[in-house]
């Protein structure tokens, strides 16, 4: 009996195990099937992916070729060389705005300077112009400065508006001829100084013949307000061609009124 059991029982385990076997393969099979499915879908984004990257890049590279067009580039180009270009011309615009800005503070500066010198109505070439003289003549004026401390007692409480810059020595701006009847100013600026003389209204009205002190006075009053001003004054070439003392002495007192004078020992010969 318990032999004709374990016979029927043998069977129906087998049966059982292939049918457990037949079951596990079709999970597997499904499971199998659901991580393809997955992969293609992985798949498929990360070639969305890649041609959304390839389209950008296409955009790009039609953008820098562009690009290189305006920028005068050939063809091939580089792409590293066109950022290398337009870093240079973004550089060059920096500084060129940079000099913009530092020619804007410069021009304003100037403008200031012509105002405070009462030349505010000139162009900003004539009022740096203006500057560079009114440096010069400092610089002149502080060597003459130097040289009058070992000179004290000449009388002289102000330094020649025109002075060499290098030597310091005072640049005469007339020779003026004291005759009996009448006092003559003639040009005695030297060479360096022509323009700034015949520019400037207040001294190329001075030259010519004067019977009379106020009239000498009224021509110069200008000019020796202009002095004040700067803190100096101008300095003539007095000749004695006079037939007395005394007409020497009256033109004289007339000249030393606007002007500081050095009395020349010779007769004036004009060149």
């Amino acid at each position: 009996m318990s032999s004709m059991q374990e016979e029927r029982s043998q069977p129906i385990v087998e049966t059982s195990l292939t049918e457990l076997a037949f079951i596990f393969f079709f999970i597997l099979l499904i499971f199998s099937a659901w991580k393809f499915t997955e992969f293609d879908k992985m798949l498929d984004e990360k070639n969305a992916a890649q041609a959304n990257l390839e389209m950008q890049l296409s955009d790009l590279t039609s953008g820098m070729k562009e690009a290189a067009k305006l920028a005068g580039l050939e063809e091939p180009f580089d792409p590293a060389a066109l950022f290398k270009e337009l870093s240079i011309e973004k550089g060059k615009a920096e500084s060129t705005s940079k000099k913009l800005m530092e020619f804007e503070s410069l021009t304003k500066t100037i403008e200031q300077v012509g105002k405070d010198s009462g030349f505010e109505d000139s162009s900003s070439e004539e009022l740096l112009e203006r500057i560079v003289q009114l440096h010069q003549d400092t610089k002149g004026q502080n060597l003459n400065l130097r040289k009058k401390i070992t000179q004290l007692g000449n009388g002289l409480d102000h330094p020649p508006c025109w002075a060499d810059p290098i030597t310091g020595n005072i640049q005469y701006l007339f020779d003026v001829v004291i005759n009996e009847e009448n006092v003559h100013f003639h040009p005695g600026w030297p060479e360096s100084r022509h323009a700034q003389a015949i520019n400037n209204r207040n001294i190329s009205s001075i030259p010519g013949v004067y019977n009379l002190n106020k009239d000498l006075w009224v021509k110069s009053q200008g000019l020796y307000e202009e002095s004040i001003a700067a803190k100096c004054r101008h300095f003539v070439k007095v000749y004695d061609h006079a037939d007395s003392k005394r007409a020497f002495k009256s033109y004289l007192l007339g000249i030393e009124n606007h002007f500081y004078k050095f009395l020349s020992r010779q007769r004036y010969e004009r060149l």
